[in-house]
């Protein structure tokens, strides 16, 4: 089982995570492209740190929306979600080059991440953006919505994954951070859904019920204060399990 976490984030130039600790938990990193944060300390920080603890680098990039973190919608057209979605990968591109770092996957984040589950148009739009920089870049996202349709359809490479510190709701979906206990926020709490999700492929609702919940990554948001706790708590679970902990891709 892959564990993820976003990394390289800042908000105001103050990195929101203590990566130096974080990143040798995990085995794939999502590393913030300038849209919604980051800075070229907090990025090149976060490359150096997944290079020496071989860990695998993705790309993750929002909305251009530095103010509110990437997580309020942005009406974009066509080409104005494409461009800006290129111009982030290519800044992120660069930082990797010079340090010799290969990126293996793109995951978006906050608000983009969330629309993609219902909008076929802009997965399409997005999807469109990475195929024309890198047609060999995998995808990482939610187990089910239009994004994982779209990818599927388009012969994209799409890999799934599940958030051991976010409630989901019954139709599978992320249930909105605007909503009373959408973050968990205890480590056992969070290491106890994550390895629910990586033993049993199965997730509590916000109602109650089990629902299946196929993953290939567990991410652990890397700004919520109880990660670097749940992540040490899930790695042990899943090792007392003999569940491998190893890269999706």
């Amino acid at each position: 089982m892959d564990l993820n976490a976003d990394v390289g984030e800042t908000i105001n130039d103050i990195p929101c995570s203590n990566d130096a600790i974080l990143i040798p938990l995990m085995t794939s990193v999502n590393i913030a492209c300038g849209g919604h944060g980051g800075n070229l300390e907090s990025l090149s920080s976060a490359l150096a740190l997944a290079k020496h603890n071989n860990v695998t680098v993705g790309a993750h990039p929002s909305y251009p929306d530095r103010l509110n973190f990437g997580r309020r919608t942005i009406d974009l057209k066509q080409n104005e979600l494409r461009e800006t979605i290129t111009d982030q990968l290519h800044y992120l591109k660069k930082l990797c080059d010079q340090l010799e770092v290969k990126i293996s996957y793109v995951k978006a984040h906050g608000a983009l991440y969330n629309d993609m589950f219902n909008e076929s148009e802009i997965a399409d739009w997005f999807l469109e953006a990475i195929e024309n920089f890198d047609p060999n870049l995998a995808i990482l996202g939610q187990p089910r919505g239009a994004l994982a349709k779209r990818a599927n359809d388009r012969g994209v490479r799409y890999f799934q994954e599940g958030f051991s510190d976010r409630r989901y709701q019954i139709d599978g979906s992320l249930k909105p951070r605007s909503h009373e206990n959408a973050v968990l926020e205890k480590p056992l709490e969070i290491a106890t859904q994550g390895y629910l999700m990586a033993s049993k492929r199965q997730v509590t609702s916000d109602s109650g019920d089990q629902i299946s919940l196929e993953v290939d990554s567990i991410c652990i948001h890397g700004d919520n204060p109880a990660s670097i706790d749940a992540a040490r708590n899930l790695r042990d679970r899943l090792r007392e399990a003999k569940i491998p902990i190893e890269s999706f891709c």
